[in-house]
């Protein structure tokens, strides 16, 4: 399994089984302008909504941090999300 299909799977179970919200990894593409107080994430909203789109988290796990935060990016499926280079942490 090469690391797309790896990722889309877990991303596939995650939302098929309302798992998580789940961090992501800093993607390049979204993530390049030093924002370390902030990391990609999934709401549990999002997640259960099947609706796949991309939020800043505060970079403390313990903060509290609102399922409405500001959009990254907002895909149409779980493929276009992985496909434009996001993946779980």
């Amino acid at each position: 399994m090469n690391d797309k299909e790896y990722q889309t799977h877990h991303f596939e179970e995650i939302y098929r089984d309302g798992l998580l919200a789940p961090f992501l990894k800093s993607n390049p593409k979204y993530c390049a302008n030093g924002l370390n107080e902030m990391i990609p994430r999934i709401s549990y909203d999002d997640v259960m909504d099947h609706k796949y789109v991309v939020r800043w988290s505060p970079h403390d796990p313990n903060a509290f941090w609102a399922e409405n935060t500001a959009i990254i990016a907002e895909y149409t499926s779980i493929a276009e999300m992985v496909d434009d280079g996001w993946r779980l942490d």
